[in-house]
């Protein structure tokens, strides 16, 4: 069953590049709103700048490997293509055996139902119709603006760039990353509602999770019990 195994790896990733990217926005933001949290923040300054440093490195690297051209590595591309290339996965009959599987060879009450609504048609097709044209889109602006910060900033630290290093994250824009990071979660949110339960979405029609929140929600609560 590889592709629940890559369905894990693939959200993974995501979930990495999320979650290291919402951790340093938020990070900053509730500093900007709330001045009176500054005086906590600096006297354990090391810290927080080792922690924010590591949560740049590791969206970087995410979103790296998310886009990475080597045929080898897992991918949005080559997680769509594995997907399109084990697209009997995806059938009704996958479908079915999956839920008698769990249920241990028994054949539950549900199936019939459930079953009937599920797609039909075929599933490499639609994969090709929802991702192909958008993943080429995302990935030319990912070579424009962000993979030269992580080829020449956090890969490896590139003499020439040196110098330049604030011009390439001035070349950055927030909202641009969070249009990316939702269009990757939207990829493993189509493929799995049809692998598990045999229906097909729209991208536009899966919306990024509570991570932001969340984590701000945290955040903001750990930094005021610091601050007394």
């Amino acid at each position: 069953m590889i592709i629940k195994k890559l369905l894990d790896e693939y959200y993974h990733e995501v979930d990495a590049a999320m979650r290291s990217f919402y951790f340093f926005k938020s990070f900053h933001n509730i500093i900007s709103d709330d001045k009176t949290l500054l005086p906590i923040v600096n006297q354990s300054a090391l810290l927080w700048n080792t922690i924010l440093y590591s949560m740049l490195v590791t969206f970087f690297t995410a979103l790296g490997r998310l886009f990475d051209s080597n045929k080898r590595s897992l991918s949005v591309y080559k997680f769509i293509d594995q997907c399109k290339k084990s697209a009997s996965e995806f059938s009704k009959d996958a479908l079915e055996k999956r839920c008698m599987d769990r249920a241990r060879g028994i054949r539950p009450d549900y199936p019939d139902d459930f079953l009937s609504d599920v797609y039909e048609g075929d599933a490499a097709e639609y994969f090709h119709n929802i991702a192909d044209e958008k993943i080429s889109k995302w990935e030319e602006i990912y070579k424009k603006r962000y993979k030269p910060i992580r080829d020449k900033v956090i890969a490896h630290k590139d003499l020439d760039t040196i110098e330049k290093q604030r011009a390439l994250f001035e070349e950055t824009n927030i909202e641009e990353v969070e249009n990316i990071l939702e269009f990757l979660y939207q990829i493993h949110s189509v493929v799995e509602r049809l692998f598990l339960n045999g229906l097909v979405l729209q991208l536009s029609s899966c919306s990024l999770p509570s991570t932001e929140g969340n984590i701000r929600k945290k955040l903001e609560r750990l930094l005021r019990k610091l601050a007394g």
